[in-house]
């Protein structure tokens, strides 16, 4: 992202409101008197890096993440835990794997489908045979009766 100062391997978030991307804080790693690093939550639920909370302080804004008025002193300074963003390794592996499956999924659908297809064209063949083979059947019948004068013993 422009103006992204966050190092490969680690986690971030993106302020809401102009859309700088920023290293993610947790409580153990927050350098004492930096406050460029902190990162605030506003009222409406949306992340904003410490700039944009220095200009709403000074002239307030709408929020970038749904518009809504921005009051300074309703904003918190927030940590985190722990984020997964579309950075950490583990969620990209996870969703390459997920597109792996659903594709697989679909082969396996389109397979059934032909199978299911193919199948009612052989139960097709098998009628269409057993029918035929009942009327040879039918026939053979009708011409030994007709040459044993009709009796009826077969």
């Amino acid at each position: 992202m422009p103006g992204s100062s966050v190092p490969p391997n680690k986690q971030a978030v993106q302020c809401q409101k102009c859309t700088q991307t920023m290293p993610v804080t947790m409580v153990d790693d927050t350098p004492a008197g930096d406050r460029s690093r902190n990162t605030y939550l506003t009222e409406c639920g949306h992340v904003i890096c410490a700039m944009c909370y220095e200009n709403i302080k000074i002239l307030p804004c709408p929020c970038g993440g749904c518009g809504k008025d921005i009051d300074h002193r309703k904003v918190i300074q927030v940590y985190f835990h722990k984020v997964c963003g579309s950075n950490s390794e583990e969620v990209e592996s996870l969703e390459r794997r997920i597109k792996e499956e659903r594709r697989e999924t679909e082969l396996l659908r389109q397979t059934k489908d032909r199978l299911c297809e193919r199948l009612e064209e052989l139960m097709g063949m098998v009628e269409a045979s057993a029918q035929r083979l009942e009327n040879a059947i039918q026939s053979t019948v009708e011409a030994l009766r007709s040459m044993t004068g009709g009796s009826s013993s077969l």
